[in-house]
């Protein structure tokens, strides 16, 4: 038997609506907890009574901890403290205090990456990478590596095949050359050796794609100028905005009061103030759904970028200083069926393409990573000094994580769970 069949699970990211007792969240959960399912968490600033509440819903663990206190309540709470390591979000220097000043039980303390840039991979590695980072602040070798492996495959229920090297388990191993410095000689999956000393040794097929997936990017029309345009009703030279204020190295944002200039009852970025303007295009169901507002933090001077990642419904989403190089972005990903762009005086200064989906590449991770580096120096260009600007980008459409985020349908204060207008009349 395959292990992977084994596993499925559901993720409940709507947390407002597991507190509030909405009846259509909790069918959800019923029906993944009556099919023997495990509930993934989302639970994002919940503290005391409302994480309690959260817990009892069925959920039981959270990989959006960002500090000591919320990786000490949700292991107390009886869930598994996800302890996440990724390229735009690092977490596990506060979050492993938990175990190492709190001295809790290591035993429901997971470490996860999250998103993780090719670039990354290559350079530091994955999970060995947050292991080695969990060490690095203190962690217990030992204990730090079962965050990896035994208590994973118990949270998941799947430790009767995986996580632990004993009689009927699956061979897939990591064998160190050293224990505190988690340097891997070789890697062993299913019984089969697939690395030594960083090389692989095992061929690996070349996935076939169906050409559906290829044909991701549907967009009801080609933007024009009109379509990003933010109105205002006042007469002045200036308005107050409300501005998504992105974090170089979380995936958290805030809502925050920005001035933006008025010229002709239109609103404008603001490039002295760090202030862009900020779009998301519809892009699966062709509703022609645009959602307008403002972005604080990217860094942008000039130009646009754009990308068809945007967690989680993936839509297509641009930020920039004027329209004409967002018009741009936008249509050079549709015509090549998705990826990452930056675009300045309306020329293509690097262009990823993501044609699987939108999502995702056919070139090899070397490849990948080497146009990674290439976008963040075109970010760089336009005056970006984010550390993982593509997935900052990325994390602004994630409309579930408090407290600013841009959807198709307009800009959501994922607090109170309501629209708002990003112009604050």
């Amino acid at each position: 038997m395959n292990w992977k069949g084994v596993v499925a699970l559901g993720e409940m990211m709507n947390y407002p609506g597991v507190l509030a007792s909405d009846p259509n969240v909790h069918g959800e959960l019923k029906a993944t907890l009556t099919a023997g399912r495990v509930v993934e968490g989302h639970a994002v600033d919940l503290f005391d009574r409302d994480l309690a509440a959260y817990a009892a819903a069925g959920i039981t663990s959270c990989h959006e901890s960002t500090t000591k206190i919320q990786a000490v309540q949700k292991i107390r709470d009886g869930m598994y403290a996800m302890m996440r390591e990724a390229s735009g979000a690092r977490d596990v220097a506060e979050t492993i205090r938990a175990i190492t000043e709190a001295k809790l039980n290591p035993r429901h303390a997971c470490l996860v990456t999250d998103d993780r840039e090719p670039s990354d991979l290559l350079r530091q590695g994955h999970m060995d990478y947050a292991v080695r980072r969990a060490i690095d602040e203190g962690a217990d070798p030992i204990e730090a590596i079962q965050m990896a492996t035994l208590n994973v495959a118990e949270h998941f229920e799947c430790s009767r095949e995986l996580g632990s090297i004993a009689p009927a388990r699956y061979a897939d191993l990591a064998i160190l050359d050293d224990l505190e410095t988690v340097s891997v000689n070789t890697v062993i999956a299913d019984g089969k050796i697939i690395s030594r000393n960083g090389k692989l040794t095992a061929n690996i097929p070349k996935p076939n794609f169906p050409e559906a997936v290829r044909k991701s990017i549907r967009l009801k029309n080609l933007p024009l100028a009109d379509d990003l345009v933010v109105r205002t009703k006042t007469n002045g030279h200036s308005v107050k905005v409300r501005a998504i204020e992105v974090m170089p190295t979380s995936i958290l944002t805030r809502e925050v009061e920005v001035t933006a200039p008025v010229k002709e009852g239109r609103v404008y970025a603001n490039p002295e103030l760090d202030l862009a303007k900020i779009a998301v295009f519809e892009r699966h169901e062709l509703s022609g759904n645009i959602g307008l507002g403002f972005v604080k933090g990217l860094g942008l001077k000039e130009g646009a970028v754009a990308s068809t990642i945007g967690h989680d419904s993936h839509n297509l989403v641009v930020a920039g200083i004027d329209d004409a190089n967002m018009i741009q972005a936008v249509s050079s990903l549709v015509k090549i069926g998705g990826g990452l762009v930056a675009v300045k005086d309306q020329k293509t200064l690097s262009l990823l393409p993501l044609p699987i989906a939108g999502l995702m590449s056919d070139r090899s991770v070397e490849e990948v990573a080497n146009q990674i580096e290439e976008l963040k120096t075109a970010w760089a260009r336009l005056g970006s000094t984010l550390p993982s600007p593509t997935i900052t980008l990325a994390f602004t459409t994630l409309s579930v994580i408090p407290e600013l985020r841009i959807t198709d349908k307009g800009l959501l204060d994922t607090v109170h769970f309501k629209f708002v207008n990003p112009v604050i009349e």
